[in-house]
């Protein structure tokens, strides 16, 4: 027994004592694997731990005995070394065999005879045996030394020369849309906005210029790119309307809730029944508003036919009754190329801007029937030279007529009845020779119908006389004993007073009424 704690073993030499394999006699220290009652253990070989490690077959596997007569401790590494099917017991320690261990000891007790002979057998064996010698062999031997060389070579060694201009040039290197961070293209895109509201609105978060800018930068679905700053301008000053006169609670045409829900969208778009047909080969549509499609198929809106010099120009905005409240932005400054801008029966307020003189090839401009206040600028009336309609009745506008109106030289329809007018029609009307159809009924003027007008009174393309087949007034005497009323004393007017139904104006007026909607 090599390890027996507390316990005396026997020598070779058949001498009591202090166990030793060295054979030095009574006296000296142990070099056995355990401490005796005196002397101290040596660590030069290793410990066994379990006392009945015998091999299968019952006999020993070694030559201790000869240790047992003069050799060296160091017959242990020999021993080790003998090449044996043991050699690939586990790596803890490989136990030498048991029944040769018992030949050292004379008198072995029966203790260890009984656990040395039965317990060992199957765990040894079996379990180091049949699968530590084969799979570790594999595994360890082949798979490290055939896959980790072609693998981990070929694919570090490649990617980083694909990414490396990535990383070397970060600046230089556009990542988000229009080849352009987000943060880079945000602020182009506010500088170019910058120039077209007042810096007061924009940082106004609840005014309808903020909310645009917000919306074309972060939620248009289209994405405009600051490079296209025409369009990126006529987008972005569409959205400026949408909130400016109620965007959402009108009647159509609203834009959907969601504008990344394809249910939302497709649902708005449903809701949206109007359609412009006002010029000829124009495009347009019947889209909800601030959808991802184009802005000409924005229902109310229609773009001009595509030319070299302008592509997706806005020619038309035109909404009837469709619950437009709010007031009118001088953004639309920016829509020069407008031939058409109607927006009746609504609740519109507020002044109509004198930025919109911008708008040199306007052809028909109609807001009767809003809550319009301030005055009719000359300088709106100088500008618009090709005008053919100006319609403003049944607002709250104010001042004068102003004699500038005689440049409208194109003009053949005028309508300001039932405003605050005061002072007297101007002479420069005589100067409309074009116009088919006036009435300024329900004003506070007063004074003559100039005769420079009633000279033109006639039937439209009769050579023989003018043009102007329907002119209505109040129709008073000039006596102002007979009406206290201020009213414009007219004795070439074909009507007088307010006509309540069209039936005067189809009577005198059929041109007019075939072609208003249809301009030159």
């Amino acid at each position: 027994r090599l390890s027996s704690k507390g316990g005396k073993s026997t020598s070779s030499d058949g001498k009591s004592g202090k166990g030793s394999f060295n054979s030095k006699g009574k006296s000296g220290k142990s070099s056995s694997y355990s401490k005796g009652k005196s002397g101290k253990s040596s660590n030069n070989e290793p410990h066994f731990e379990h006392e009945n490690d015998v091999a299968s077959d019952g006999k020993s596997q070694s030559s201790l005995p000869a240790r047992a007569n003069g050799s060296n401790s160091n017959d242990v590494g020999s021993f080790l070394a003998q090449p044996d099917t043991n050699a690939f017991l586990p790596i803890i320690f490989q136990a030498p065999d048991p029944v040769a261990m018992m030949q050292i000891t004379d008198n072995p007790t029966s203790r260890p005879t009984a656990s040395l002979s039965l317990s060992p057998i199957m765990r040894p064996t079996k379990l180091p045996t049949s699968r530590p010698t084969i799979r570790p062999t594999k595994l360890l031997t082949e798979a490290p030394t055939t896959r980790p060389t072609p693998f981990p070579t070929p694919k570090p060694s490649l990617k980083p020369l694909t990414q490396a201009p990535v990383t070397t040039n970060p600046t230089n290197a556009p990542t988000g849309h229009c080849q352009l961070s987000e943060s880079s293209r945000s602020e182009q895109i506010r500088e170019i906005i910058n120039s077209v509201s007042l810096k007061d609105d924009l940082v106004d978060p609840t005014s309808p210029q903020s909310l645009a800018l917000d919306w074309i930068t972060n939620k248009d679905s289209l994405r405009i790119c600051p490079g296209n700053k025409t369009r990126l301008i006529q987008r972005y000053v569409a959205a400026v309307f949408y909130f400016s006169t109620g965007g959402g609670s009108w009647k159509q045409c609203n834009a959907p809730k969601d504008f990344d829900d394809p249910v939302s969208v497709e649902r708005a778009n449903a809701e949206c029944q109007i359609e412009m047909n006002t010029f000829p080969d124009q495009t347009s549509g019947s889209q909800a508003w601030l959808t991802a499609s184009s802005e000409c198929e924005w229902g109310g809106l229609a773009c001009l036919p595509e030319t070299s010099s302008c592509s997706f120009c806005l020619g038309e905005l035109s909404f009837e009754n469709n619950g437009l409240i709010g007031t009118i932005p001088s953004e639309l400054k920016e829509w020069v190329e407008l031939r058409r801008l109607a927006l009746q029966q609504g609740g519109l307020r507020g002044t109509i801007p004198t930025e919109l003189s911008s708008l040199s090839n306007l052809l028909v401009f109609d807001l009767d029937y809003n809550e319009l206040s301030g005055t009719l600028s000359a300088e709106l009336l100088e500008s618009w030279k090709d005008l053919k309609e100006l319609d403003l009745n049944n607002n709250s506008l104010s001042g004068t007529i102003s004699s500038r109106i005689g440049r409208l030289t194109d003009l053949r329809f005028l309508q300001l009845d039932s405003n605050d007018f005061t002072g007297t029609l101007p002479s420069q009307l005589g100067d409309l020779k074009m116009l088919i159809f006036m009435s300024v009924v329900d004003l506070n003027l007063n004074g003559i119908m100039p005769p420079q007008v009633c000279t033109n009174r006639g039937e439209p393309n009769d050579s023989n006389n003018g043009n102007l087949a329907v002119l209505i007034a109040d129709c008073t005497t000039p006596d102002p004993k007979h009406d206290s009323a201020a009213k414009v004393f007219c004795e070439c007017c074909s009507d007088c007073g307010i006509q309540k139904d069209s039936t005067t104006i189809s009577q005198f007026a059929p041109f007019w009424i075939a072609q208003r909607n249809q301009p030159h």
